[in-house]
């Protein structure tokens, strides 16, 4: 257990001190072990650029008279000042893997648009180890409309998502598609004082074998007063369409916070 823990943190290390002399980027490791009747270590690097983030760590955990080997990558890359695309590979656990795809994988693409109202766009997508998989579409929009001479702009801040999800094929690969829509609209009704006002619409449909809907609209205030003294309020009403009945939830939330 010992031979096969030295063995894999000192693989990690190799690989980071071969890859220094190539690479014109910071590069950082680190490695901690610790003996006894449980042994445990860590072992990793992380390449740093302008565009580019890379880490690779491998964990080693000693339980009931086994080792545990649990490997993971992450990495994120910027293409240019719009472009970023983020991956995260949680391998299984080396000892007892059986299948090359037995990992939770996930990415995401970022891209900030350059049309006017339109701020972002954002793709996901994920594996997880049983072989569900999931896709998401976002599409976020944001306007700021003229201010007024008693506050700051009136902003709106919107996001369109469709989602899709994919049961693993020993659950018969069916799967449920969810749409949604959220838009915050901020800087309504000033007051005579330092105050902050949201108002807050989401929409949410579930397709597939459970189907529903859920809209809730929601009005937050909020007030500053000199110091650190903030008092809020919120007030929303929730309208859910479920296959076995319909729900309404008005909710109200009052809150203060200070500081001494």
């Amino acid at each position: 257990m010992h031979c096969i823990l030295v063995r894999a943190l000192l693989l990690v290390l190799a690989a980071s001190a071969a890859l220094q002399p190539a690479m014109a980027a910071d590069l950082s490791r680190h490695f901690e072990s610790s003996a006894g009747n449980k042994p445990r270590g860590d072992a990793g690097l992380a390449v740093q650029s302008d565009h580019l983030h890379l880490a690779a760590a491998v964990a080693m955990r000693a339980h009931d008279g086994s080792t545990k080997i649990l490997p993971k990558v992450t990495s994120a890359l910027t293409l240019g000042p719009r472009v970023a695309i983020e991956t995260r590979v949680n391998l299984a656990e080396w000892n007892g893997r059986t299948d090359p795809l037995d990992a939770k994988f996930a990415t995401r693409l970022h891209v900030r648009a350059p049309a006017p109202f339109v701020d972002d766009l954002e793709g996901r997508f994920w594996r997880l180890p049983d072989g569900q998989t999931g896709r998401l579409l976002g599409l976020g929009f944001y306007q700021r409309l003229a201010a007024n001479r008693r506050a700051g702009p009136i902003t709106i801040r919107s996001k369109a998502t469709l989602e899709t999800l994919s049961a693993a094929p020993a659950a018969g690969g069916a799967g449920n598609q969810r749409m949604g829509f959220e838009t915050e609209v901020n800087g309504l009704m000033p007051g005579p004082v330092a105050a902050r006002t949201a108002l807050r619409l989401k929409i949410v449909r579930n397709l597939g074998s459970s189907t529903e809907t859920a809209r809730s609209l929601t009005y937050d205030r909020s007030w500053g007063f000199p110091g650190t003294t903030e008092v809020a309020f919120n007030v929303g009403l929730l309208h859910a369409t479920r296959p076995t009945a319909e729900v309404v939830e008005p909710s109200f939330g009052l809150s203060w916070r200070g500081e001494f």
